[in-house]
Formats: C-alpha cells, sequence, structure tokens
C-alpha cells in the first residue's frame, strides 16, 4: 500500500473549574474540550516534502497505522475546596474513526489503551483548591486500520467533570488517605511515653492527636497538600540524635504548640497528601521523622 494516514489533533491548552461551597448537596463542575479534530487524509507518497499537515493543531505529519503520539493538558482548580475528576470522549461524526472495529486508541496518564467510544469516565485523580495537575493523553491508529480509514474526518469532544471529593455516588471513585510513609520512632515513643502521634483517618479526612506527656514542651507540625513552608530561628539547627540525627530542623509548616502532659487533636482534609512529624523540642531522640499519607 503506497498510502498513509494522516491524523491531527487539538486539544485545548488549560481546563479550569471552580466548584463552590454550600450544605445540602454534592457540588459539581463540568468543562468541555471541543471539536479535537481528527483526520484520517488519502496521502500519496511522492518523497520528501510532500506530505499534508493541518493548520491550527498539533504538528502532525505522516501519519500512518501505528502511529501514536501524546498531548499533555494542564487541569486548574480554581475553586476554594478540592476535588475529584473525570474524563469522557463523546463524537461529532461518528465515523470509523469513532466506533469502527480499528477506531482510534486513546489512554490517559500511562494506562491501557481503549478504544475512543469506551474512554468514559475516566478517573484523574484529585486536585486541591488553588492547585493544578497535568494530564497527558496519548493517542494512536491501531496498525490494523486499513483503507476504509482513508479519507475520513471527525472530531471529539473531551468533557471534563468534577465533584467533591466526599462524594462517592454512582461514577465516582471512593478516595482516602493511605499512609505511604511512617517514622519508626513514632511507635518506640508511644511505647515508652514519649512525645507520639495518634491519627484517625475518614476518607480523605484525619484526625491527629498530639500527644506530650513529658515535662517539656514540644512543637509538632504537619503539611497538607504540599503547602509552603517557613524557615524559622531553629531552621539551620542540625538535629544531634534520634532518627533524625545529622538532618537539619528545617521549614515549618503548621506548628502545634504542646505543654508538658497535654494533647492537642488537628483535623484536616486533603486533596493530596499530607505530612506529620515533630521535629522541636528538648530531647532530640525523641524526634519524628514525617509520617506521610497520600490520596488514593
Amino acid at each position: 500500500m503506497n498510502k498513509k494516514v494522516l491524523l491531527s489533533i487539538l486539544l485545548i491548552g488549560v481546563m479550569m473549574f471552580g466548584i463552590g461551597m454550600g450544605t445540602y448537596a454534592w457540588f459539581t463542575s463540568t468543562a468541555t474540550s471541543q471539536n479535537n479534530y481528527f483526520e484520517a487524509g488519502e496521502l500519496e507518497i511522492t518523497g520528501p516534502g510532500a506530505n499534508k499537515v493541518a493548520e491550527n493543531v498539533v504538528d502532525v505529519r505522516n501519519i500512518y497505522p501505528g502511529w501514536e503520539q501524546q498531548k499533555t493538558i494542564n487541569i486548574q482548580n480554581t475553586g476554594t475546596i478540592p476535588f475529584q475528576f473525570k474524563v469522557s470522549a463523546t463524537s461529532n461524526n461518528n465515523t470509523l474513526l469513532y466506533n469502527g472495529q480499528h477506531n482510534i486508541q486513546v489512554k490517559v496518564n500511562g494506562g491501557e489503551y481503549v478504544g475512543i467510544n469506551s474512554f468514559n469516565n475516566v478517573s484523574l485523580g484529585t486536585i486541591a483548591a488553588g492547585g493544578n495537575k497535568d494530564v497527558t493523553f496519548t493517542f494512536k491508529l491501531p496498525t490494523t486500520a486499513d483503507n476504509n480509514y482513508q479519507n475520513l474526518l471527525d472530531s471529539f469532544n473531551f468533557v471534563f467533570d468534577a465533584t467533591q471529593i466526599e462524594n462517592n455516588g454512582t461514577g465516582w471513585d471512593t478516595y482516602a488517605l493511605v499512609k505511604t510513609i511512617d517514622s519508626g520512632q513514632n511507635a518506640t515513643n508511644a511505647g515508652l511515653n514519649r512525645p507520639h502521634i495518634n491519627y484517625t483517618v475518614a476518607g480523605n479526612q484525619i484526625t491527629f492527636e498530639f500527644v506530650n506527656p513529658t515535662t517539656g514542651a514540644y512543637a509538632f507540625d504537619y503539611r497538607v497538600d504540599g503547602e509552603a513552608g517557613t524557615r524559622g530561628q531553629w531552621a539551620d539547627t542540625i538535629i544531634k540524635g534520634g532518627e533524625l540525627k545529622d538532618q537539619e530542623i528545617g521549614e515549618s509548616y503548621n506548628l502545634v504548640n504542646v505543654p508538658k502532659g497535654e494533647t492537642r487533636t488537628v483535623t484536616v482534609t486533603a486533596a493530596e497528601e499530607v505530612w506529620a512529624g515533630l521535629r522541636l523540642g528538648p530531647e532530640n531522640d525523641y524526634y519524628l521523622d514525617w509520617i506521610k499519607f497520600e490520596v488514593q
């Protein structure tokens, strides 16, 4: 066969959602990337420089069965609460490129390829309020596509839906904080009646108990969704013992001062991750490396 297939792709570069706060119902938001053209053209192979190139789309040349290419877009959460989101594809023309046996294949963020007509309600995870996430689509035309796919033109809409993370209703995944990194010292401290952290997870919400049973004051710390820290007066101090020996105290995020013999309780909600640790107090040997939880 002396002909190749031309496939042209356009995805909007940035999609933005804003989800408002409320009381009685799950809040949702939708954005659509429209008219993403996939064009299969009849192309004679006559030598370099003779290939047709579609304009105003991703620069795609010499497309043929077996070709694949990626496109990355950035999704932004412009609202005030974290959300989970998903994507589906629809066709405007319903050609073989959409519903044929050898239709366009698409995968997202390194997942598995599926036919574009089956690309529905694909979960893309969560984004914190004010945050953003890159989403990478990969498209390909199967090697089994034959001459029936030449001269076809189709366009697809990619519909992004978002809702609150707490919404676990039909069509939405269940997300929860999962501990991924632990502090080896925390369990030891608890057993020896030293400063330690207890925690209870409920979905993407976590409640910390910062416990200080000693006769000295300690300052626990926690960090939510990668928030920026500050370098206090002790930031450059080198820790002299325990599991953090030879490290700097470093940046602080949300310090919780716990006087001797007392406990402080803090509840936080996360879209991506939460850290908790202990780096300030009289006994370096009691310090706790970051305990980390990720929304999964």
